[in-house]
């Protein structure tokens, strides 16, 4: 988009403040807080702003190159297309910026704070991003070719839909688990993207139910639940299972409150082999799909429980 003649001279009276120092343009943010800040294309390329308020900026397509902005405050900044390859980013404020299309190649960006930030397809290779906060973070076609990802900060359960296509990961180093979380995002991303069809949408939503096989916490819980479920289902139609008699009774089993979720259990965790056995045709059919249930649970909780043990990358 072409820059006005307005535009152009808001631009240049921001950038004279700007040249007067670091604190005076932050003491005169502090006062004009409701002023859009409009920096554009414009060239700072190696000028040292350490600790400037750059905050709800528009820096896109400008040149900060090798600049030094440690301790930069950029929240909610447009850096779209901005060059700040080998610039210094130590411990900057990034949330919510938009950094799509960013040339971050070789920057410094130790403990800087990219939660929330857009960084599809930006450049990160060879960048230093020890510490960084990537909660949150769209990382979707972004490029960490040989850079530094040792103590990145990330948040497993805001990561979907913001890995895809992204590159470079196997080549970063210094945080292996970071690496495996984005190659494995990457592919349920790709494969979400993938399919389109009802039924493939509808699988892939139950999939998450599990984390997509990662948590063996939601599998031991839907096993929990269904024989809860279960259980409710014979203690609430006891003749199911011949309960609903008379403890002591000619006949009569000997049973209490809990039995039928003792049943229930025995039949879930054994895959059928309990001491009860149903006394009727609906009885033998709620019993034979808990007996099912407990199979395809079971196995999926050993395929979680094996990926866990033997997985080593």
């Amino acid at each position: 988009m072409n820059i006005t003649r307005e535009e152009q001279q808001v631009i240049h009276e921001n950038l004279a403040r700007l040249v007067q120092g670091v604190e005076v343009w932050n003491n005169w943010r502090t006062q004009n807080r409701e002023i859009d800040i409009d920096l554009r294309r414009i060239n700072l390329e190696g000028v040292h702003l350490e600790g400037v308020n750059f905050s709800r900026a528009n820096l896109s397509r400008a040149d900060l190159s090798r600049a030094d902005l440690k301790f930069a405050n950029l929240r909610f900044a447009d850096l779209c297309g901005t060059n700040l390859s080998g610039a210094n980013l130590r411990f900057a404020k990034l949330y919510n910026a938009d950094l799509s299309a960013v040339n971050l190649s070789g920057a410094h960006l130790i403990e800087a704070d990219f939660r929330s930030a857009n960084l599809s397809c930006a450049d990160l290779s060879e960048a230093t991003l020890s510490g960084a906060n990537l909660s949150d973070a769209d990382l979707s076609w972004a490029n960490l070719t040989d850079s530094s990802i040792s103590g990145v900060k990330w948040n497993p359960r805001k990561m979907r839909g913001k890995y895809m296509g992204i590159r470079g990961i196997d080549s970063s180093y210094g945080n292996a688990l970071f690496k495996r979380a984005a190659a494995d995002q990457d592919y349920l991303d790709t494969l979400e993207n993938h399919w389109k069809g009802k039924w493939q949408t509808y699988l892939f939503k139950l999939w998450g139910l599990i984390d997509y096989g990662r948590s063996m916490e939601r599998v031991v819980a839907i096993a929990c639940i269904i024989m809860i479920i279960f259980g409710l289902t014979y203690s609430i139609f006891p003749g199911l299972l011949g309960l609903d008699c008379v403890p002591g009774a000619q006949g009569c089993n000997r049973h209490s409150l809990f039995t039928p979720f003792y049943f229930s259990i025995v039949t879930f965790t054994t895959l059928g082999f309990g001491d009860i056995t149903p006394k009727t045709f609906v009885g033998e059919l709620i019993v034979s799909l808990e007996v099912i249930l407990g199979y395809a649970v079971l196995g999926l909780l050993i395929s979680v429980l094996a990926d866990k043990v033997v997985r080593r990358s």
